[in-house]
């Protein structure tokens, strides 16, 4: 899961990216980079081309994500039964939990942003060099809020740590 993440949190985010509670969403910096040294019909092709990408290896992320949530939530039960498992592996697999959880958040938020952003492109586009192509786009960015809409809802929440006596 986490290997198919990285697409869209990356290291670190992208400049178009929010970081969240810290900054307002820079929603104009996707754009700039895409209409920059690029002819509009160019431009256009490119914004398709990254929200296609970006709708196929989300759906593939999420089928990823529900399996693993599936795991966590065995996990979970594990946790919450009476056992001699030692304190340090408890604590791994409350932290596994945790980072599985954050890490879904996360590529979330970066999916509502990259929507946010795909969306002020095309109105700024279709503004100075309207073009048939937004038709095309504007489904993709549909389809891509659909996967998001689809997403595997969040495991229950983390389960008390029964320490084994």
């Amino acid at each position: 899961m986490r290997n198919r993440a990285w697409h869209f949190i990356g290291h670190k985010p992208p400049v178009w990216q929010v970081q969240s509670g810290e900054s307002e969403f820079e929603v104009s910096g996707y754009y700039l980079r895409l209409v920059k040294r690029r002819p509009p019909d160019a431009a256009w092709a490119a914004l398709l081309d990254d929200v296609e990408t970006d709708v196929r290896l989300a759906d593939a992320f999420f089928e990823v994500g529900h399996r693993v949530q599936g795991v966590d939530r065995m996990r979970a039960a594990a946790l919450a039964r009476p056992t001699q498992a030692s304190h340090d592996a408890s604590e791994e697999l409350t932290a596994r939990l945790a980072e599985n959880a954050s890490l879904m958040g996360s590529v979330e938020s970066a999916l509502h942003n990259r929507i946010a952003g795909y969306r002020y492109a095309v109105e700024r586009l279709a503004a100075e060099a309207p073009s048939p192509e937004q038709k095309n786009v504007q489904a993709a960015i549909r389809r891509l809020a659909r996967t998001l809409a689809r997403r595997p809802p969040p495991p229950a929440p983390d389960p008390p740590v029964i320490r084994a006596g």
